[in-house]
């Protein structure tokens, strides 16, 4: 995850982007060193919600209490110290409330089969450690059959080499007593090498249907509610391991409201990576499952695989009939960006049904009014308006939309680059996904360095671009920088919004946000309208930032932008706000997502919801 990332070889050239870039290198050298520490930070906090967790199960029976099942098929190369890391690990848990049921194969190691005997043989039997040995009615036991034996309220599995982290339970428990509505919930993990040495963390984000179109970021470790497991036929016998895990998730929480699914911010498994790469009958197992899946809610589409991916897919959305799409296009003077531009949209653009608006704000440049004529005298799709006025971003985004006629909106910069034909059919086929009303493309600089791959909300109490100025191959955390994510906001500079987004949540607000953070304001107007923000990758454009226009500190507009940063913290309480995308682990004051164990919420909270436990 983090030390996948590709970081700049050489610093930027001054300010505090280089102290960043500087700065996170070092923490990426030191990480190995560092690593063990966060976590035991982290693992600290669930001492607290054990002992809170055992005020509230006083000596209660136990068909009053809250129970897990954890599923754990071993397999053939399932060793003693595996064994005994596991059991270890689950003993340490709070009694009875949970259960460890033990699927064991025939081809079981002698080793670790009698280290079994020892341990939950008759002479030492635990109510809460199962095991299910082979029988004559089935000589081979399955998932399926520890999912039959089960007690708990809820399900989970495990791997054979995987361990729970002390107060793992305590913590689940904690979010589930204190949130009765969900149905669904998974957690952080550490990740571990074979040796069991702490390699990595997976910090996910939020729960995050597009995001799962791409890859199974949720496993491991999640929880399902057994009597909706069971109506859904646990996991498929026909799937086989690990596909059977992304199936289930997929199937399991399509229908789920976003208020029964839980993201648990707590690393509570270490989990040990596979040491082999995903068969290739996996990958098109998998791509297969997600093509399925998607389908319907999708329309046509097909799967292939996604750039310097393993089993994440691609989804190629196909339609057959492609809705009109209004450019819009803020503009003045600048002839050589506007003329690139339009090029780029008139002959380097495989979309069939598109019209371009020019809103100029009162270009003097007699070659680009005439410009302007040529163009609109050869193509039909075309049209400007002048009016002479200031600049207001808003303003003009707001004349552009009153003049388009398309079903959808483009804001579109004067000074985008068009390098790839299809990159508006894949936004436009973004917007098939349920409530998504606003899609954002991945904008590189000139030199091919990231400049957006979506915006965090709250980034330094107000919002940023995360990973700006990366490495265009930089993987990001989980990979997810090479595929589609849903985010709080994207930027203007290329954003297309949906007509009944726009009709219900526009127009821009040209008094409060003249110039800057009007892209954020409307997203996150957006999403409190419930409309999704979609980020992807697969629409890649290059974006000569502020090539027309200077930025505000060097305009000498401080006070005006003073005033915006002050009412994007008023109108949206970004210093507080916890971005669903962004793992609340990761520290807000840097680009480049790092982990901060010692940061709190606002007001003294934790990231688990501790002070939210009712008390028996």
């Amino acid at each position: 995850m983090l030390q996948s990332l590709q970081m700049p070889r050489e610093l930027l050239a001054a300010g505090s982007s280089a102290l960043e870039v500087a700065g996170y290198e070092i923490e990426q050298r030191a990480l190995p060193f560092r690593l063990r520490r966060h976590v035991e930070q982290i693992w600290a906090l669930g001492a607290a919600q054990s002992a809170r967790l055992t005020a509230l199960f006083p000596n209660r029976p136990a068909a009053d209490r809250p129970m897990i099942s954890f599923l754990v098929a071993l397999d053939g190369e399932t060793g003693q110290r595996h064994l005994a890391a596991l059991l270890e690990s689950f003993r340490r848990q709070p009694a009875h409330l949970a259960e460890l049921l033990l699927v064991v194969p025939p081809d079981l190691p002698q080793g670790a089969a009698r280290f079994l005997e020892r341990e939950i043989g008759p002479a030492r039997a635990r109510a809460n450690i199962v095991r299910i040995a082979p029988s004559r009615h089935d000589p081979l036991p399955s998932i399926a059959t520890a999912l039959e034996a089960a007690s708990g309220e809820w399900i989970a599995r495990l791997g054979p080499r995987d361990t729970l982290a002390p107060h793992a339970v305590a913590c689940i428990l904690g979010d589930l007593h204190a949130h009765p509505q969900h149905a669904f919930l998974y957690t952080d993990a550490v990740v571990a090498a074979s040796g069991g040495s702490y390699v990595d963390l997976l910090l996910k984000p939020g729960f995050d249907p597009v995001l799962l179109s791409g890859m199974d970021y949720v496993n491991p470790l999640a929880l399902f509610r057994r009597e909706r497991l069971c109506r859904l036929g646990g996991w498929k016998e026909e799937v086989s391991d690990p596909v059977a895990d992304y199936d289930l998730v997929l199937r399991y929480t399509t229908g789920l409201a976003a208020e029964e699914i839980c993201h648990l911010p707590y690393p509570a498994l270490v989990w040990q990576r596979p040491t082999t790469p995903p068969s290739r009958r996996d990958i098109r197992k998998s791509r297969a499952l997600v093509a399925a899946h998607y389908r319907p809610s999708l329309g046509p589409l097909r799967a292939a695989a996604a750039p310097r991916a393993f089993a994440r897919t691609r989804l190629r959305l196909e339609q057959e009939s492609l809705p009109k799409v209004s450019v819009i296009i803020p503009s003045r003077d600048s002839r050589r960006l506007i003329g690139k531009l339009l090029h780029g949209l008139r002959n380097r653009t495989d979309y069939p049904d598109l019209e371009m608006i020019v809103v100029d704000n009162g270009s003097k440049d007699a070659k680009v009014l005439r410009q302007y004529g040529r163009i609109a005298e050869r193509d039909p799709r075309f049209r400007f308006e002048i009016r002479e006025a200031p600049f207001n971003y808003s303003t003009m985004v707001n004349r552009g939309a009153a003049l388009a006629t398309g079903e959808h909106l483009l804001l579109l910069n004067n000074d985008i680059e068009i390098t790839q034909r299809d990159w508006l059919r894949e936004m436009v086929a973004c917007l098939a996904f349920p409530g998504t009303g606003v899609v954002g493309a991945r904008l590189l600089y000139p030199d091919r360095r990231l400049q957006h791959a979506g915006v965090i909300a709250g980034l330094r109490d107000l919002a940023g671009h995360w990973f700006c100025r990366a490495e265009s191959g930089a993987e990001g955390v989980m990979g997810r920088l090479r595929l589609r994510n849903s985010m709080s906001a994207v930027t203007g500079a290329c954003m297309l919004i949906s007509r009944d987004c726009w009709q219900r949540v526009g127009p821009f607000d040209d008094q409060a946000f003249p110039v800057a953070y009007n892209d954020v304001d409307f997203c996150l107007r957006s999403r409190a309208q419930g409309f999704g923000v979609v980020w992807t990758p697969f629409a890649t454009l290059i974006h000569h930032e502020s090539a027309s226009r200077s930025a505000p500190e060097v305009a000498g507009d401080h006070a005006r932008f003073a005033r915006e940063k002050r009412a994007l913290k008023e109108r949206h309480a970004t210093e507080r706000f916890e971005d669903p995308s962004f793992n609340p682990w990761y520290g807000r004051h840097s680009l480049f997502p790092r982990i901060d164990t010692d940061r709190e919420l606002p007001g003294g909270r934790s990231f688990m919801g501790f002070d939210a436990l009712a008390q028996p």
